[in-house]
């Protein structure tokens, strides 16, 4: 998994704790968020940070979010230390620097990938102490111990009982649990089955839906994942999750329009997401939790929009209005997300014969990654 992507996954794909509402007023730092302006938002959340009888632990943690957010996880990883020191009984806070341990893990050298892997799980440890129900804590350790060496801490029985605990207390997340070791035993039909256990308990979770539907892309079966898909969305139409994925299959298919109105939707919930939370009397940690997420949400249905306009050659015009955003109001460092976007954005200009801007797009494109073949491709036919 690329750098990238190893942060988008943390954000966005993995378990997210409720927290409960911070005693601290954040409401000019969500607001600078929601707005785009990530920089304010870091600055009012340092202003707070100095005022006499804040919330320490509370505004440490948002600020290491907003960074692992940006992409910027040493940076993030030192406010999460932060707010473990100030909060040390917040099962949260000890989640989440296990969270950033393993991604430091991860990019640590040989020597020092063993010491972090370790703090990794012992971060997970510590907050399945502090919350025996907190679920992502626990499914993290089960996804430890079935991978890492034993030299590291790895045990393939504890992976069991933990997910035999997991079980205990959710059968949803138990068999979402279950499906993880099928998968590490290559046992696909017991995984599939899993999947579909997790997806009959969901209650509108969206997790359990797009693993079982990624689980038969992966085997080809793409018919089926759209199904999954759709039948979930009559229950709740309204996850933008969902109905992005749902829009490139559909795309893939080459049922363009149902893949637009998808995409669209998609974009739309995400906005609505955001300007609920704006209007938020009291908004607290949990309220700045959500628009992250949906922050998140928003920025992929704007490529998503932008990406469907330029391969189909349709709505262009919407397809530039959400490039061009997607692009100003992305974080400086999703350098992956912004060559995309760039090269998405070169082959609208190019469907508008606007060659000269095209070109500046597919140079930028190159500035960012000197061996992009399809940028490079593009500006020998402009040539």
């Amino acid at each position: 998994m690329t750098r990238c992507a190893v942060i988008f996954f943390i954000v966005l794909v993995c378990l997210s704790p409720s927290l409960e509402a911070a005693s601290t007023e954040i409401r000019p730092a969500l607001a600078s968020f929601i707005e785009g302006r990530y920089a304010d938002a870091e600055d009012s959340l340092k202003t707070l940070l100095a005022r006499p009888g804040a919330d320490r632990g509370a505004i440490c943690y948002l600020l290491g979010r907003i960074n692992v957010w940006k992409g910027d996880v040493k940076a993030g990883f030192k406010w999460i230390e932060k707010a473990v020191e100030a909060s040390p009984d917040s099962a949260d806070y000890q989640y989440w620097l296990g969270m950033v341990y393993g991604v430091r893990a991860q990019r640590a050298s040989i020597f020092g990938k063993p010491g972090k892997a370790r703090r990794t799980r012992k971060a997970f440890e510590e907050a399945v102490r502090l919350d025996p129900d907190h679920f992502a804590a626990r499914t993290k350790l089960v996804e430890y111990h079935l991978n890492a060496p034993g030299l590291m801490g790895g045990d393939r029985k504890k992976a069991l009982r933990q997910a035999a605990e997991i079980a205990s207390r959710s059968p949803m997340e138990g068999y979402m649990a279950q499906a993880i070791i099928h998968a590490k035993e290559r046992a696909q039909d017991k995984r599939e089955k899993a999947y579909l256990d997790a997806v009959a308990q969901a209650n509108g979770d969206v997790r359990p839906v797009i693993s079982l539907a990624t689980h038969y892309l992966r085997a080809e079966r793409r018919r089926d994942a759209i199904r999954v898909y759709e039948a979930f969305l009559q229950s709740y139409p309204d996850r933008g999750p969902v109905l992005r994925r749902l829009s490139n299959l559909y795309r893939l298919e080459k049922e363009n329009e149902k893949a637009f109105l998808a995409a669209r939707r998609s974009l739309e919930v995400a906005k609505d997401a955001l300007a609920a939370l704006a209007a938020e009397s009291h908004p607290g940690v949990q309220s700045f939790e959500k628009a992250l997420t949906a922050e998140g949400f928003r920025l992929q249905a704007l490529y998503a929009v932008g990406r469907f306009s330029a391969l189909t050659g349709t709505e262009l015009d919407l397809g530039l209005e959400s490039l061009t955003t997607y692009l100003r109001q992305q974080p400086a460092r999703w350098k992956f997300a912004r060559i995309n976007g760039l090269y998405r954005l070169g082959r609208i200009y190019a469907r508008q014969g606007r060659q000269d801007l095209a070109r500046d797009a597919y140079r930028n494109v190159l500035k960012l990654n000197k061996d992009h073949k399809g940028a490079k491709k593009a500006l020998e036919n402009l040539e």
